[in-house]
């Protein structure tokens, strides 16, 4: 097995005829590197503000998961747009931004929870969103295209039904552990 040669000949067919949950749970695979891609940029990001190690979200784990919703959003807005990378950059960046504002306002409103504040960075709205933000997920997003999206679907063929199934499983399971934990230790301290 090879990696594919162009973006537009990622093998989603062979994938599709190996089983009908080898798609799905390549893309849990994807949803969950991304998630966990994105703790370590906000780990490594408060580390160079000089907080030390932060383990920034609302969740206890590895995993951020509007990293992984972004990217799931931005390879369904992009899919048709991957033979021009100028693009992909300009509807991720305004796709990652979109679910950022919407997140982070939805967080404010509902519970009162500001898990990011943008407002000491130029060319902000609210705290929210910012634009240097905005330009660093286009970034991400065309590492996502090009390098993390043909990778994820040569490891999930070269891994075979049975690990992805378990690995896909153990990931979901111990998130929604840690999801469930998260809420509840989360709202009670904030009473």
């Amino acid at each position: 097995m090879k990696l594919p040669k162009s973006i537009d000949r990622i093998p989603y067919s062979e994938l599709r005829g190996e089983n009908r949950l080898a798609m799905p749970e390549t893309f849990v695979l994807l949803f969950f590197a991304c998630a966990f891609v994105g703790w370590i940029y906000e780990v490594v990001y408060y580390y160079t503000l000089g907080w030390g190690f932060h383990n920034s979200g609302f969740f206890y784990g590895p995993f951020i998961p509007i990293y992984g919703i972004g990217a799931m959003l931005i390879l369904l807005t992009t899919a048709k747009l991957r033979r021009h990378p100028a693009l992909v950059f300009i509807v991720a960046a305004a796709v990652a931004t979109v679910l950022e504002y919407i997140v982070g306002k939805l967080l404010l409103v509902i519970g009162d929870i500001r898990l990011w504040d943008y407002s000491e960075i130029k060319y902000n709205l609210e705290g929210i969103i910012c634009l240097k933000c905005s330009l660093i997920f286009g970034v991400l997003a065309i590492v996502l295209t090009y390098l993390l999206l043909p990778l994820m679907f040569y490891i999930s063929r070269k891994i075979g039904a049975i690990a992805r199934h378990i690995i896909s499983g153990l990931l979901l399971f111990a998130w929604l552990v840690d999801a469930v934990f998260s809420l509840i230790f989360n709202f009670k301290s904030r009473m």
